[in-house]
């Protein structure tokens, strides 16, 4: 038991200096004033890179466990999400749009399958690499909340949550995404995602129904995806070859005590 005297206190302390943090933020209204201040940068017709940086953010506030600017709003509440509705709706296309790279837009339509940091590519990419029953239970246990963009489980339950492991790919792939649709509407690939989206719609119909229905635009997006779920499946391997090397040294430790 002195083995883990040590962790237990680290993990206790640093518990409690977050906690005092937050107490702190939460006192003085920073977090309200800072979410209204990230909201104001990521609506609208921002430029690209700071577009980015605030994709960025919102993932990796939420591998922390708080909300990011996107989460706060959905793809056509802003001034410049109409005019591209309009736009539409009057010239029968989404081609040409006068605001064709905003940022809720690009997030809610290609780097959000799944949820925060594309949960349904590591979910995918779970299912193909993990082999033990537990680790498949977990997968179909989560599969269609995921599916429909509800990834409280798998984050939890994995976890994904404050795990080193997947900060990168949660964290930098839906940017790497939001790069790769942006250059394909730049080419005219693709259109712009205009169209309201139902709540609820699985992430990789969002971009689809999102432009009307364009076939060209469903295809991107699961060539997106299957890109994603390449990417996770060596972080997935890592992480189940660290929890199955943790596994070996509690049972050593635990046959010490015995």
């Amino acid at each position: 038991m002195a083995a883990y005297t040590r962790p237990i206190l680290v993990i206790m302390l640093g518990a409690l200096a977050i906690n005092f943090v937050l107490n702190l933020v939460s006192y003085y209204s920073s977090y309200t004033q800072a979410a209204a201040l990230m909201q104001s940068l990521s609506s609208g017709n921002t430029p690209f890179w700071l577009e980015l940086l605030m994709v960025c953010l919102t993932t990796l506030l939420e591998w922390l466990g708080i909300s990011g600017s996107y989460n706060f709003q959905l793809g056509t509440d802003s001034t410049e999400a109409m005019a591209n509705l309009n736009y539409a709706l009057a010239h029968h296309t989404a081609y040409g749009v006068p605001y064709p790279y905003l940022g809720s837009s690009l997030y809610n339509s290609f780097a959000n399958f799944g949820g925060i940091g594309l949960a349904l590519a590591l979910l995918l990419a779970m299912a193909i690499v993990a082999h033990s029953y537990n680790e498949q239970r977990m997968v179909r246990a989560n599969f269609l909340p995921v599916l429909f963009n509800r990834n409280t489980g798998l984050m939890v339950g994995l976890p994904v949550l404050l795990n080193p492991l997947y900060i990168l790919p949660a964290v930098f792939l839906p940017m790497v995404n939001i790069l790769i649709a942006a250059f394909a509407i730049f080419i005219h690939l693709i259109p712009t995602p205009v169209y309201w989206v139902p709540d609820g719609t699985p992430g990789p119909l969002v971009a689809y129904v999102g432009s009307n229905g364009n076939f060209v635009t469903l295809l991107f997006t699961l060539a997106l995806l299957a890109f994603d779920v390449w990417v996770y499946i060596p972080f997935v391997r890592l992480s189940l070859a660290v929890e199955g090397r943790i596994r070996e040294i509690d049972a050593k430790e635990d046959h010490k005590d015995v």
